[in-house]
């Protein structure tokens, strides 16, 4: 318990700061009538020296008396004549009830003021009997302690340890998304500051059994790290491992649209890292089944469906990675005109029949109503202008070869060329 002496001798006028309290201090009965004091777990009344003896209320007879609750005190002292003096003391007895500290950076503590009936003012901002603190250096944190009709201030002291920091250097790259034996990552982290020596905790990582500051066999994952200093203070943080760059690979297939008519696709990729990041192979699967190892392989798809795909690869950096597509094999569904107008108005001047380019070959005959052959083409491109002909109903006939069978397509034509 912290004795505090204090001289009735010093007017109190304004409040006592409760870390301020001194150990020396006294109070004389014969010079002051009353006194107020914070922070204290006793006061020392002082008679004052040169009587024969002394006679306290309490029932002490010593010059100096030990109090801890508030009343009034009174003493009578004899050196030939007697005399008698009283004080009124007021003991408010608020304080943080903590001991100055020396904490962890970040460290979480709270302060707390005893009792908790009074209101409240720390310096930063809080009004509870208590506040939450978590300094960062050393910081001194003070509260104004009231009643209503006293008022007093209390303070602590919390000294921080230093900071720990740590530099992470990786000696061996990993490829992303790696599994099992292709995590071959390492890293080795290196601490300062705080107190050495230190201690590395690595967290779902495998380390050198000679040096736990080192781990080994990393995926591409984030790594949890714990280091311990001399002062027995955590550092927590994680590592994201890195990763070697992957190509910019783009993948092609030709035609764009595959008609089960001719269901012939040439794939290809082209690597625009080809400088920095060239592939040591590469691989298709065309999703029913087969695959190739050529470059620019030539496939041909046997029935109408959706084919996931895709192109393997690797690495010079020894990464394998892959790219997925879909191939959406379909049938033909030919849009034939009933009409078309060549009068040279850019709209509609020719017989088009949309995705007739998707079969493998076709041949067209135009007739007109008495069945003489008016127009013929083999591998018709889109291009026929009715050659000047009368307007009128005229009839196709359009055969189309495919690559498993021979599609033909009969109908009639009007043509309404005239302005």
């Amino acid at each position: 318990m912290k004795k505090t002496i204090i001289l009735l001798s010093i007017v109190f006028s304004v409040f006592n700061m409760l870390a301020q309290s001194s150990e020396n201090d006294t109070i004389n009965v014969f010079e002051q009538d009353t006194a107020m004091r914070c922070h204290v777990d006793t006061l020392v009344l002082d008679a004052g020296s040169g009587y024969e003896s002394y006679q306290w209320n309490t029932g002490e007879s010593t010059r100096t008396i030990f109090v801890s609750v508030t009343g009034t005190y009174s003493v009578t002292v004899s050196n030939g004549t007697s005399q008698t003096d009283s004080c009124y003391v007021n003991l408010l007895n608020a304080r943080i009830i903590q001991e100055s500290t020396t904490l962890c950076y970040k460290d979480n503590f709270t302060l707390i003021v005893s009792p908790s009936t009074y209101k409240y003012l720390w310096s930063n901002g809080d009004s509870n009997y208590f506040t939450m603190v978590a300094p960062v250096d050393t910081t001194t944190y003070s509260v104004i302690i009231s009643d209503t009709v006293n008022t007093c201030e209390d303070s602590i002291t919390l000294d921080v340890f230093p900071r720990i920091y740590v530099d992470f250097e990786q000696t061996i790259l990993v490829c992303p998304d790696a599994i099992g034996d292709d995590c071959k990552g390492q890293v080795k982290a290196t601490a300062s500051g705080g107190l050495p020596p230190y201690q590395y905790s690595w967290k779902d990582a495998d380390v050198d059994p000679g040096d736990s500051s080192f781990a080994i066999g990393l995926c591409d994952d984030p790594y949890s790290i714990i280091i311990t200093d001399g002062y027995e203070c955590h550092f927590d943080t994680s590592y994201e491992v890195k990763t070697y760059d992957m190509p910019d690979i783009e993948i092609y297939h030709i035609p764009d649209s595959v008609y089960i008519e001719n269901p012939q696709v040439t794939f290809f990729f082209t690597n625009n890292s080809s400088d920095s990041i060239p592939l040591t192979t590469g691989s298709w699967d065309f999703g029913d089944g087969t695959k190739s190892n050529i470059p620019s392989p030539t496939h041909y798809y046997l029935s109408v469906e959706e084919y996931v795909c895709y192109f393997k690869y690797t690495t010079i950096d020894g990464c394998n990675d892959s790219i997925r597509f879909v191939i959406d094999v379909r049938e033909i569904e030919l849009d034939i005109p009933n009409v078309f107008t060549p009068n040279g108005d850019g709209i509609n001047d020719y017989f088009e029949i949309k995705k007739l380019e998707n079969f493998i070959s076709n041949d067209l005959v135009i007739f007109n109503r008495w069945g003489k052959k008016v127009y013929e083409a083999s591998n018709y491109q889109n291009n026929w202008d009715g050659d000047r002909l009368d307007d009128g109903v005229y009839y196709y006939v359009l055969k189309c070869k495919g690559f498993f069978d021979d599609d033909e397509f009969y109908g009639s034509i009007m043509i309404l060329g005239k302005e």
